[in-house]
């Protein structure tokens, strides 16, 4: 009995030559004989009424009996084999349902199942396959974009900590990622500008106490040696007047020395406060100048005044904005030889020009002359009570202005000029 059911199924019927094969037995129940290329296209049929072509789903349903062809159910046993011209085909066996039994249904089933389960199982061996590239893909790109920065931040964050304010941050990623690298690179540069200006301070503030210890120690080894000899009557009472005077003269200075020393630092306090006066700027200098132009007839020397006749408003504390006029006058008389040229200027800008003819400032100070206890001759002389403070304490009054002092070097017949722009 199921010798003879065999004939009836795809497996014992399909040869090369198909055009041949006997079906009379499978049309004389209902039956037809199709067959299919690899693109699921009826090539061969023994049915009029057959379907150009067949989808995975109605050979699905086929291999279960359940496709409906003019209102009946169909079964199709299925076999590939290969043709007269070396062509894989699928051929199909179709018998009405009702001529099945479920036991030779599973039995002959089985290879037809087995080529569509081939095709779903490598659809989701490839759907597998996409997923796991995929999830190696992502997970390339989240050490690239995201871990290697993290742990970057992570080692600069504690390089920070360590005071190793010269880390820097580089690399590429998300934007977010960068605006984070461009943020703590502006941070730590900033915290490295101020170790460095600390550092400095530090130092500059070392070297005004060395400086301020040099400049005392003079006057006091003085005043403590003449005044231990007067004391100790070694000294005539035709030299102990000179004695005392020079004790005086040299006590003058210290105490000179003592207030610069209190200016500097009293300017140097946030809590200073300006008493801020509005005026015309040309008619103030011009009263300062009348202060000291006996002075400059007195050293022979020629002074040029070019201010404007035309109100120019400025907002000035009066009393410390003269004081740093005064010390840019004064550093015309005491650092010059007499018989040169000096030129004040003011424009309706409000810049300042205060230049001379006479000696240049050294190449290797230009660049610190406004430092504390920097004086043009290189060396600070006490006969003619050289501080050193004049140009600081008048820079930090120009800048308390909210304007900026600085000296320009040789320009046509002068040697030097100290412009001030408020």
């Amino acid at each position: 009995m199921l010798v003879e059911a065999q004939k009836y199924f795809a497996n014992s019927l399909f040869t090369e030559d198909y055009s041949n094969m006997e079906t009379e037995h499978i049309r004389s129940i209902g039956g037809w004989v199709s067959i299919l290329d690899d693109k699921m296209q009826v090539i061969y049929t023994t049915n009029s009424d057959e379907i150009n072509e067949y989808s995975q789903r109605q050979l699905i349903e086929l291999t279960k009996g359940e496709l409906l062809r003019d209102g009946k159910k169909m079964y199709a046993s299925m076999e590939y084999f290969i043709d007269g011209l070396g062509y894989e085909r699928l051929g199909l066996v179709f018998i009405p349902s009702e001529n099945i039994q479920v036991t030779t249904t599973i039995s002959n089933m089985k290879n037809g199942v087995k080529n569509i389960l081939i095709i779903y199982i490598g659809g989701l061996l490839v759907i597998i396959a996409g997923f796991i590239m995929t999830v190696c893909g992502l997970s390339y790109y989240m050490k690239k974009e995201l871990t290697n920065p993290i742990s970057m931040l992570i080692d600069a964050f504690y390089e920070m900590s360590m005071g190793n304010y010269k880390v820097r941050l580089d690399f590429d990623s998300v934007s977010e990622f960068v605006e984070i690298k461009n943020s703590f690179n502006g941070m730590v540069k900033k915290l490295y500008d101020m170790e460095e200006e600390k550092k400095n301070v530090y130092q500059q503030r070392q070297q005004l106490l060395t400086d301020i210890g040099h400049d005392l120690k003079t006057p006091t080894t003085i005043i403590q040696g003449y005044s231990t000899a007067i004391l100790q009557g070694r000294v005539s009472d035709e030299r102990k007047e000179r004695c005392i005077q020079i004790i005086n003269e040299n006590a003058v200075n210290m105490g000179e020395l003592i207030d610069l020393l209190l200016d500097y630092t009293r300017f140097d306090c946030a809590d200073y406060k300006l008493t801020m006066t509005h005026c015309d700027l040309g008619e103030y200098l011009r009263r300062i100048i009348v202060e000291k132009i006996r002075l400059f007839e007195d050293n022979n020397i020629n002074l040029k005044i070019d201010i404007p006749n035309e109100v120019i408003d400025a907002e000035i504390d009066l009393k410390i904005f003269k004081r740093a006029i005064l010390n840019l006058l004064n550093n015309i008389l005491q650092h010059n030889p007499s018989g040169i040229d000096a030129w004040i200027c003011l424009t309706k800008e409000k810049k300042i020009v205060i230049a001379d003819s006479g000696n240049p400032i050294p190449e290797d100070i230009e660049d610190k002359i406004f430092e504390p206890f920097v004086c043009g001759d290189k060396a600070r002389n006490p006969d003619k009570h050289n501080s050193g403070l004049g140009l600081s304490i008048t820079k930090k009054i120009i800048e308390m202005h909210n304007g900026r002092l600085y000296l320009e070097g040789e320009s046509g017949e002068y040697t030097k000029a100290f412009i001030i722009e408020l």
